[in-house]
């Protein structure tokens, strides 16, 4: 299974939760497809240990926003991390 289809899963059965993607083999199809799932942040290998940070960081972000506002949805995403 991969991280796209994991993600789809977890939806699908009501987990909603803000998602980080990490992939060792990044296409001109990775960027959109992420942004249209809800995904946080997508993170092509190797990566800088500052960028998983601040990746980790915008989905603690989107957590504390979604449940200050007692709404679930999935997270949305920036460029590449909001």
């Amino acid at each position: 299974m991969s991280g796209f289809d994991l993600h789809r899963r977890l939806q699908s059965l009501g987990r909603s939760i803000p998602t980080v993607l990490i992939t060792g083999q990044p296409n001109e199809m990775f960027e959109p497809r992420p942004l249209s799932l809800g995904i946080i942040a997508t993170l092509p290998k190797p990566f800088r240990d500052d960028e998983l940070i601040d990746s980790i960081h915008s989905a603690l972000r989107s957590r504390q926003h979604r449940a200050r506002r007692g709404v679930s949805p999935p997270a949305s995403a920036g460029a590449r991390c909001l």
